[in-house]
């Protein structure tokens, strides 16, 4: 923003060292990065925290609460170390998730859907292939409400079509 723009800033990146830079991308390794990285966001100065594989920027206090989380068992925090954007018909694509399993999901929307009803079934399911890994073959999920859910690689297995079975 312009007031920051005036500002003296500096910029500090963390990156996994050789030995394990081929596995940057794995749970563990990402764990332990992001559990530094939410450790130093606490500095005093810290204006945010910058998630490149999801272009997204978090205020620090915010990505130190969503990584403890996740580090202490819980939801992988999809808000923030992915992203979602809309796209034609009303559904969402997530921006970063790649980077943990190789894989984007496409959710695609209901009809007279509201787009945050359609991000929050996207969360839940970023949630179990962080969890689970990548899905190689279609699939059929249960969703949060007992309806079945369609998932299907596209694009050379790159990215996941997910829609609700009627």
């Amino acid at each position: 923003s312009d007031d920051l723009a005036a500002q003296p800033l500096e910029a500090v990146s963390l990156q996994p060292g050789e030995h394990i830079v081929a596995g940057g991308g794995q749970a563990t390794v990402v764990r332990i990065m992001a559990g530094l990285a939410a450790r130093l966001a606490g500095l005093e100065g810290l204006r945010a925290v910058a998630w490149h594989p999801a272009g997204s920027w978090m205020e620090g206090g915010y990505f130190a609460r969503i990584v403890a989380a996740w580090i202490g068992g819980g939801a992988f925090p999809a808000l923030g170390l992915t992203a979602f954007e809309a796209t034609a018909g009303g559904g969402v694509e997530s921006v970063g998730l790649g980077f943990f399993t190789g894989q984007e999901l496409r959710v695609e929307a209901l009809a007279g859907e509201a787009r945050a009803e359609t991000v929050k079934l996207a969360v839940r399911v970023v949630d179990m292939l962080v969890r689970h890994g990548p899905l190689a073959e279609r699939a059929t999920l249960v969703g949060p409400s007992g309806e079945p859910l369609v998932v299907e690689p596209e694009a050379g297995g790159k990215v996941l079509r997910l829609w609700r079975e009627a």
